[in-house]
Protein backbone atom coordinates (compact mmCIF):
# COMPACT_ATOMS: atom_id res chain seq x y z
CA UNK A 1 0.00 0.00 0.00
CA UNK A 2 1.17 3.50 -1.21
CA UNK A 3 1.05 5.45 2.52
CA UNK A 4 2.40 9.07 0.99
CA UNK A 5 0.76 11.67 2.37
CA UNK A 6 -1.52 9.16 4.27
CA UNK A 7 -2.15 10.10 7.95
CA UNK A 8 -2.00 7.32 10.33
CA UNK A 9 -2.69 7.56 14.16
CA UNK A 10 -0.97 5.07 16.86
CA UNK A 11 -2.16 5.61 20.10
CA UNK A 12 0.18 3.92 23.06
CA UNK A 13 2.60 5.40 21.29
CA UNK A 14 5.11 5.62 23.87
CA UNK A 15 6.12 2.32 24.45
CA UNK A 16 6.16 -1.52 22.88
CA UNK A 17 4.51 -2.10 19.94
CA UNK A 18 3.54 1.36 19.87
CA UNK A 19 6.94 2.58 18.72
CA UNK A 20 7.40 -0.36 16.31
CA UNK A 21 4.53 0.59 14.52
CA UNK A 22 5.29 4.44 14.37
CA UNK A 23 8.68 3.03 13.00
CA UNK A 24 7.46 0.87 10.26
CA UNK A 25 4.64 3.14 9.40
CA UNK A 26 7.14 6.24 8.83
CA UNK A 27 9.23 3.70 6.52
CA UNK A 28 6.46 3.15 4.62
CA UNK A 29 6.28 6.80 4.06
CA UNK A 30 3.15 7.81 6.02
CA UNK A 31 2.33 10.55 8.14
CA UNK A 32 2.29 10.04 11.97
CA UNK A 33 0.10 11.32 14.96
CA UNK A 34 1.84 9.84 18.44
CA UNK A 35 -0.36 10.08 20.94
CA UNK A 36 0.21 8.79 24.50
CA UNK A 37 0.23 10.27 28.03
CA UNK A 38 3.69 10.43 28.47
CA UNK A 39 4.86 13.20 26.73
CA UNK A 40 8.83 13.33 27.03
CA UNK A 41 8.64 9.40 25.35
CA UNK A 42 6.82 10.85 22.52
CA UNK A 43 9.10 13.49 21.80
CA UNK A 44 11.77 11.07 22.38
CA UNK A 45 10.66 9.02 19.31
CA UNK A 46 9.53 11.88 16.92
CA UNK A 47 13.10 13.12 17.29
CA UNK A 48 14.19 9.06 16.52
CA UNK A 49 11.90 9.31 13.32
CA UNK A 50 12.34 12.43 12.24
CA UNK A 51 16.40 11.67 12.41
CA UNK A 52 15.78 8.68 9.79
CA UNK A 53 12.82 10.02 7.98
CA UNK A 54 12.81 13.60 8.04
CA UNK A 55 10.08 13.74 5.02
CA UNK A 56 7.64 12.22 7.61
CA UNK A 57 5.12 14.85 9.57
CA UNK A 58 4.53 13.81 12.84
CA UNK A 59 2.01 15.54 14.99
CA UNK A 60 2.23 14.72 18.88
CA UNK A 61 -0.76 14.59 20.91
CA UNK A 62 0.05 13.65 24.52
CA UNK A 63 -3.25 12.94 26.59
CA UNK A 64 -4.54 10.33 28.81
CA UNK A 65 -7.20 8.33 26.53
CA UNK A 66 -8.86 6.36 29.10
CA UNK A 67 -10.98 9.33 29.82
CA UNK A 68 -13.44 10.75 27.51
CA UNK A 69 -11.59 14.33 28.19
CA UNK A 70 -8.51 12.32 26.73
CA UNK A 71 -10.43 11.24 23.92
CA UNK A 72 -12.18 14.45 22.96
CA UNK A 73 -8.64 15.89 23.31
CA UNK A 74 -7.31 13.89 20.56
CA UNK A 75 -9.64 14.24 18.27
CA UNK A 76 -10.44 18.41 18.73
CA UNK A 77 -6.31 18.54 17.85
CA UNK A 78 -6.97 16.27 14.69
CA UNK A 79 -9.49 18.32 13.57
CA UNK A 80 -7.38 21.45 14.31
CA UNK A 81 -4.67 20.31 12.15
CA UNK A 82 -7.08 19.69 9.32
CA UNK A 83 -5.27 15.81 9.64
CA UNK A 84 -7.62 13.19 7.48
CA UNK A 85 -7.05 10.41 8.85
CA UNK A 86 -6.59 6.88 6.20
CA UNK A 87 -5.49 4.34 9.14
CA UNK A 88 -6.14 3.83 13.40
CA UNK A 89 -4.04 1.75 15.39
CA UNK A 90 -5.79 0.89 18.17
CA UNK A 91 -2.95 0.10 20.35
CA UNK A 92 -3.51 1.51 23.56
CA UNK A 93 -4.58 -0.83 26.76
CA UNK A 94 -3.13 -2.84 29.80
CA UNK A 95 -4.20 -5.18 31.90
CA UNK A 96 -3.92 -5.88 36.12
CA UNK A 97 -2.75 -9.22 36.91
CA UNK A 98 -3.85 -10.98 40.16
CA UNK A 99 -7.02 -11.82 42.72
CA UNK A 100 -10.20 -9.89 41.15
CA UNK A 101 -10.85 -9.54 45.12
CA UNK A 102 -7.92 -8.06 45.40
CA UNK A 103 -7.65 -5.32 43.14
CA UNK A 104 -8.60 -1.84 43.28
CA UNK A 105 -11.73 -0.84 41.55
CA UNK A 106 -11.03 2.52 40.29
CA UNK A 107 -7.91 1.01 38.48
CA UNK A 108 -10.34 -1.87 37.27
CA UNK A 109 -12.35 1.03 35.72
CA UNK A 110 -9.40 2.71 34.37
CA UNK A 111 -8.13 -0.71 32.68
CA UNK A 112 -11.71 -1.23 31.24
CA UNK A 113 -12.36 2.27 30.35
CA UNK A 114 -9.20 2.42 28.24
CA UNK A 115 -9.65 -1.29 26.98
CA UNK A 116 -13.00 -1.00 25.73
CA UNK A 117 -14.92 2.36 26.00
CA UNK A 118 -12.08 4.94 24.52
CA UNK A 119 -11.31 2.11 21.73
CA UNK A 120 -15.22 2.08 21.06
CA UNK A 121 -15.39 5.64 20.87
CA UNK A 122 -12.47 6.57 18.76
CA UNK A 123 -13.25 3.49 16.48
CA UNK A 124 -16.68 4.84 16.06
CA UNK A 125 -15.45 8.56 15.52
CA UNK A 126 -12.95 7.85 12.33
CA UNK A 127 -15.21 4.69 11.05
CA UNK A 128 -17.78 6.96 10.07
CA UNK A 129 -15.13 9.30 8.25
CA UNK A 130 -13.57 6.40 6.45
CA UNK A 131 -17.10 5.00 5.40
CA UNK A 132 -17.83 8.59 3.99
CA UNK A 133 -14.90 8.55 1.51
CA UNK A 134 -14.93 4.89 1.38
CA UNK A 135 -11.40 4.21 2.16
CA UNK A 136 -9.62 3.60 5.33
CA UNK A 137 -8.53 0.70 7.59
CA UNK A 138 -8.29 0.37 11.58
CA UNK A 139 -6.17 -2.00 13.75
CA UNK A 140 -7.98 -3.27 17.08
CA UNK A 141 -5.32 -4.81 19.28
CA UNK A 142 -7.10 -7.76 21.42
CA UNK A 143 -5.28 -10.58 23.31
CA UNK A 144 -5.01 -14.16 22.86
CA UNK A 145 -6.36 -14.07 26.23
CA UNK A 146 -9.80 -13.37 24.38
CA UNK A 147 -9.90 -16.96 23.53
CA UNK A 148 -10.76 -18.29 26.77
CA UNK A 149 -11.49 -17.49 30.15
CA UNK A 150 -8.75 -15.53 32.02
CA UNK A 151 -8.30 -16.24 35.66
CA UNK A 152 -6.53 -13.44 37.41
CA UNK A 153 -6.73 -11.69 34.50
CA UNK A 154 -10.64 -11.98 34.48
CA UNK A 155 -11.45 -8.47 33.43
CA UNK A 156 -8.08 -8.43 31.02
CA UNK A 157 -9.14 -11.08 29.18
CA UNK A 158 -13.13 -10.10 29.18
CA UNK A 159 -12.25 -6.53 27.95
CA UNK A 160 -10.16 -8.16 25.37
CA UNK A 161 -13.08 -10.21 24.27
CA UNK A 162 -14.94 -7.72 23.67
CA UNK A 163 -12.17 -5.99 21.48
CA UNK A 164 -12.00 -9.49 19.20
CA UNK A 165 -15.79 -9.98 19.11
CA UNK A 166 -16.48 -6.06 18.79
CA UNK A 167 -13.90 -6.08 15.63
CA UNK A 168 -14.77 -8.98 13.76
CA UNK A 169 -18.71 -7.98 13.39
CA UNK A 170 -17.44 -4.51 12.72
CA UNK A 171 -15.51 -5.78 9.72
CA UNK A 172 -18.10 -7.62 8.58
CA UNK A 173 -20.52 -4.58 8.89
CA UNK A 174 -18.57 -2.96 6.10
CA UNK A 175 -17.78 -5.98 3.80
CA UNK A 176 -19.34 -4.29 1.11
CA UNK A 177 -17.03 -1.20 1.34
CA UNK A 178 -13.15 -0.19 1.24
CA UNK A 179 -12.93 0.14 4.83
CA UNK A 180 -11.07 -2.54 6.61
CA UNK A 181 -10.88 -3.47 10.16
CA UNK A 182 -8.98 -6.26 11.46
CA UNK A 183 -8.44 -7.53 14.57
CA UNK A 184 -4.40 -8.75 16.09
CA UNK A 185 -4.38 -11.33 19.28
CA UNK A 186 -1.10 -11.44 20.67
CA UNK A 187 0.31 -13.34 22.78
CA UNK A 188 3.15 -12.59 25.17
CA UNK A 189 5.09 -9.95 23.37
CA UNK A 190 8.24 -8.13 24.52
CA UNK A 191 6.58 -4.87 25.72
CA UNK A 192 6.22 -3.04 29.24
CA UNK A 193 2.67 -5.27 29.34
CA UNK A 194 3.96 -7.53 32.17
CA UNK A 195 6.04 -5.02 34.26
CA UNK A 196 3.26 -3.14 34.28
CA UNK A 197 0.52 -5.05 34.76
CA UNK A 198 2.20 -7.11 37.78
CA UNK A 199 2.54 -10.38 37.02
CA UNK A 200 6.41 -11.02 36.01
CA UNK A 201 8.76 -10.03 38.37
CA UNK A 202 11.55 -12.45 37.26
CA UNK A 203 12.61 -12.17 33.51
CA UNK A 204 14.26 -15.21 33.62
CA UNK A 205 10.79 -16.84 33.84
CA UNK A 206 10.37 -20.22 32.15
CA UNK A 207 7.07 -19.16 30.81
CA UNK A 208 8.59 -15.99 29.38
CA UNK A 209 11.21 -18.16 27.54
CA UNK A 210 8.58 -20.42 26.23
CA UNK A 211 6.26 -18.13 25.26
CA UNK A 212 7.33 -14.23 24.45
CA UNK A 213 8.22 -13.03 21.53
CA UNK A 214 9.54 -10.09 19.73
CA UNK A 215 7.90 -6.70 19.04
CA UNK A 216 8.58 -5.77 16.08
CA UNK A 217 7.61 -9.39 13.81
CA UNK A 218 4.46 -9.31 15.28
CA UNK A 219 3.80 -5.10 14.62
CA UNK A 220 4.51 -6.26 11.00
CA UNK A 221 2.58 -9.07 10.51
CA UNK A 222 -0.01 -6.84 11.76
CA UNK A 223 0.24 -4.30 9.28
CA UNK A 224 0.53 -7.02 6.51
CA UNK A 225 -2.49 -8.26 7.19
CA UNK A 226 -4.28 -5.29 7.69
CA UNK A 227 -3.34 -4.09 4.50
CA UNK A 228 -4.93 -7.64 3.52
CA UNK A 229 -7.96 -7.10 5.08
CA UNK A 230 -7.75 -10.53 6.98
CA UNK A 231 -10.62 -10.18 10.33
CA UNK A 232 -8.30 -11.32 12.55
CA UNK A 233 -5.56 -13.41 13.66
CA UNK A 234 -2.95 -14.58 15.85
CA UNK A 235 0.56 -14.28 15.47
CA UNK A 236 2.81 -17.46 16.09
CA UNK A 237 2.16 -21.28 15.82
CA UNK A 238 2.30 -21.81 19.29
CA UNK A 239 -0.33 -19.20 20.06
CA UNK A 240 -2.48 -20.36 18.01
CA UNK A 241 -2.43 -24.05 18.73
CA UNK A 242 -3.09 -22.70 22.01
CA UNK A 243 -6.60 -20.65 20.51
CA UNK A 244 -7.23 -23.66 19.07
CA UNK A 245 -7.27 -26.45 21.48
CA UNK A 246 -9.20 -23.63 23.40
CA UNK A 247 -11.53 -23.95 21.09
CA UNK A 248 -11.68 -27.82 21.63
CA UNK A 249 -11.81 -27.96 25.80
CA UNK A 250 -14.65 -27.89 27.75
CA UNK A 251 -14.74 -24.09 28.97
CA UNK A 252 -14.36 -25.21 32.56
CA UNK A 253 -11.44 -27.45 31.56
CA UNK A 254 -10.02 -24.03 29.86
CA UNK A 255 -10.28 -21.87 32.36
CA UNK A 256 -8.61 -24.41 34.81
CA UNK A 257 -5.64 -25.07 32.93
CA UNK A 258 -5.48 -21.13 32.11
CA UNK A 259 -5.44 -20.44 35.95
CA UNK A 260 -2.37 -23.11 36.46
CA UNK A 261 -0.30 -21.35 34.05
CA UNK A 262 -0.95 -17.93 34.82
CA UNK A 263 -0.14 -18.62 38.39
Amino acid sequence: MNYKNKWVVITGASSGMGIDYAEVFAEKGANIVLTARREQNLRELETKILSKYPDCKISVIPCDLSSEEGCNFLLSEISKQEIEVHTLINNAGYGIFGEFTEMDYSQLKNMLDLNIISLTYLTHYFVKKMKERNEGQILLVSSVGAYQPCPLYASYGASKSYVLHFGEALSIELANTNVRVSVLSPGMTETEFFERSGQFQDDNSLIRKILIMKSKPVVELAIRKLEKGVISFIPGFLNNALAFLNRLSPRKISALVTHEILK
